[in-house]
């Protein structure tokens, strides 16, 4: 049964949360967003001055799993300010998106849900915390819903199922959340197995049953880096808790969820190389995408036609257009080591001084979009900072703390689409970081009671 938070105030703000966590990745709810928006920051302050010092956080520092993360979050967003001001190409612009992506939509947002985990949270256990998950995760589980909704009903009347067709938008903007989804039901299910503790406050079938709807929903919406985000979230799922499992000398359980992980990694892959023909060629598409300077179509499609494969067919124009895009970053992160200054235009600008042609933004590719834009010194930090979350997820974890797993989990998912496409922008970095804030505050949380501090 649902743990309902007792405090009005305390309940209201995770729904609140919800609400925008759902609206995020529909077009047009800008106006409803900021409205709520402005609403959680009025009533967290309220309730944060009502209740300065009830919850502290005990950092440890000597198995350094908050300082550093902390810290490298710091480095690298004075960095985006150094590089942008020295050498940003269009400071105004760029300070202007620095402001409102990274400060407002990432650090903020951070700070927003460290908060609300913080004032929910009121046991010396993590029930509150997890009530805040699963509000949370019905927000984005409802994208799943809907898509099956919207496409049902189409299936029964055309006689074909509609992959990839959505309720709004386009596919990629359905895929994040069901992704988002996918991700914490797996580690909610695989904490319990792992360690005997949940993420989320449902029963366990319903947590499996929304496991598996969402599994279906990543191959019905049919978006390959949906499916490669997946299953690279589980492989490293495997390995976390098969080297956990296998250390506390559970190795039938182990093997167990290595089969299962796996099981599932043959399911999306077995069932969207079948259903999206788009996989077909693939390797050959790659091999002609990176060709720049003899194959154009990436730059004029009306006036370059599309290259064909070895084997004489088009290439998909998808991947080949996401691969050139990414080719010609690589080529302007060579000429531009240190970049043109925040934002998600630093393609379009290296494609106007180098080839002259204006109208476009992104290379599709969130983290080739970053170095571009920050330089290669402010990819190295992202990387770096990464890289501590992943192990303070790993270290928490196999102390016992589910949270931990999740906080695995959740990064590498995201870190795998921002190399697939260009979320480092836009309202998945914004959901991205609302997640992580409670995440994090729930990986390292402690509770400490006043009194016995003093």
């Amino acid at each position: 049964m649902l743990h309902i938070i007792t405090s009005p105030s305390n309940l209201i703000l995770p729904l609140l949360l919800a609400v925008i966590l759902f609206l995020y990745p529909v077009p047009e709810t800008g106006i409803i967003r900021n409205v709520v928006f402005l609403s959680i920051l009025t009533l967290l302050a309220l309730t944060l001055r009502h209740n300065t010092g009830i919850h502290k956080v005990h950092v440890d520092t000597s198995n350094k799993t908050s300082r550093y993360p902390i810290i490298l979050l710091l480095a690298l967003t004075g960095w985006l300010f150094f590089q942008t001001a020295i050498f940003g190409a269009d400071k105004p612009e760029s300070f202007n998106n620095l402001l409102e992506e990274w400060i407002l939509g990432g650090i903020i947002f951070v700070w927003l849900t460290w908060n609300i985990a913080k004032v929910t949270n009121t046991g010396t256990e993590l029930d509150n915390g997890s009530t805040l998950i699963t509000l949370m995760t019905a927000a984005v589980f409802f994208h799943v819903i809907w898509l099956f909704w919207y496409q049902i009903p189409i299936w029964q009347s055309s006689g074909h199922y509609p992959y990839g067709s959505t309720p709004y938008a386009q596919r990629d903007f359905t895929s994040f959340p069901i992704n988002l989804a996918f991700i914490i039901f797996i580690a909610d299910l695989s904490s319990h197995i792992t360690l005997k503790k949940r993420i989320l406050v449902i029963p366990l079938w319903l947590s499996t049953a929304f496991l598996l709807l969402s599994t279906a929903a990543i191959i019905a919406v049919h978006t390959r880096n949906g499916v490669l985000s997946a299953v690279t979230a589980l492989l490293l799922l495997a390995a976390t808790i098969g080297y956990k499992l296998w250390c506390d000398k559970r190795r039938n359980t182990a093997l167990a969820m290595f089969v299962m992980s796996f099981a599932m990694i043959t399911v999306l892959a077995v069932s969207t190389i079948n259903t999206d023909g788009r996989w077909a060629g693939l390797w050959e598409t790659i091999e002609v995408s990176t060709d720049v300077e003899n194959n154009k179509a990436w730059l004029d499609s009306g006036k370059y036609p599309y290259p064909k494969t070895k084997s004489g067919a088009t290439v998909d124009a998808s991947a080949y257009l996401r691969i050139a895009w990414g080719s010609v970053a690589i080529e302007g992160i060579k000429q531009h080591p240190l970049g043109y200054g925040y934002g998600l235009g630093a393609l379009g600008k290296y494609i106007e001084e180098e080839y002259g042609r204006k109208g476009f933004v992104s290379s599709h590719s969130g983290l080739l979009d970053f170095t571009l834009a920050n330089g290669i010194p402010g990819a190295i930090l992202w990387l770096i900072f990464s890289a501590s979350l992943l192990w303070s997820g790993w270290l928490l974890f196999i102390r016992g703390n589910p949270f931990g797993l999740l906080l695995i989990l959740m990064l590498a998912n995201f870190f795998t689409r921002t190399v697939l496409d260009g979320h480092f922008g836009g309202f998945r970095f914004k959901m991205f970081a609302l997640f992580m804030g409670a995440i994090f505050y729930l990986a390292i949380y402690s509770a400490r009671d006043d009194a016995n501090a003093d």
